[in-house]
């Protein structure tokens, strides 16, 4: 994974660069787990959130989140 512990990486959706961000964390916890769709692991995270505008209720929350897509998040400049 090219992410570490610690580091604030944020969410854009998928959508263009230079858009507005989405969601934005700190990540607090990773591990790996068996791939349930074949060989090989998964990446899971536990995320600090400090910016979720889709869900401004997560915000400040602690969220796990299983079989993370780290191509969908970015490291913050």
């Amino acid at each position: 994974m090219r992410f570490k512990v610690g580091d604030l990486v944020l969410n854009r959706l998928e959508s263009e660069q230079g858009e507005e961000v989405d969601c934005e964390g700190i990540i607090v916890q990773h591990w790996q787990t068996p791939s349930m769709d074949g060989p090989g692991t998964v990446d899971n995270v536990v995320l600090y959130i400090t910016l979720d505008r889709s869900w401004p209720t997560q915000t400040n929350k602690v969220v796990t989140h299983r079989g993370f897509k780290e191509f969908q998040w970015e490291l913050k400049q």
